[in-house]
């Protein structure tokens, strides 16, 4: 049985995963079957609640980042690769101020930004 903090560590490994990425572990997401993780209730294991604590521990961001299908993690380091594969060429900070980002992602981009900033 796959833990959080495996599971964070391999999303990391990864840059992504989405909900039909399997390369990670193709049951830990399965409903209704004796294999899934999910309504455990365990924070541990319970693979339904890892997306809102990697979120709010600022370990990966979560959402709707596949075609609007709920279940996708990027991993910090990725996060500029993902949006730039999929935006046109431009800096974050020139989409934001052109109006071409939504709010949400500069939210998010700002957040990785300060995870890389040194503590004093």
């Amino acid at each position: 049985m796959l833990t959080y903090d495996e599971f964070v560590e391999k999303v990391n490994e990864a840059g992504f995963r989405s909900r039909f990425t399997n390369c990670i572990d193709s049951d830990i997401f399965k409903f209704g079957t004796g294999t899934s993780q999910v309504y455990t209730d365990d924070p541990e294991t319970d693979a339904g609640k890892w997306g809102l604590r990697a979120a709010q521990e600022k370990k990966l961001a979560y959402g709707y980042f596949f075609n609007g299908t709920p279940g996708g993690f990027i991993a910090p380091h990725f996060y500029s690769i993902f949006v730039d594969a999929f935006k046109p060429r431009m800096t974050i900070e020139e989409r934001y101020e052109a109006g071409k980002l939504g709010a949400y992602e500069w939210l998010v981009w700002n957040i990785f930004n300060l995870l890389d900033e040194p503590v004093e």
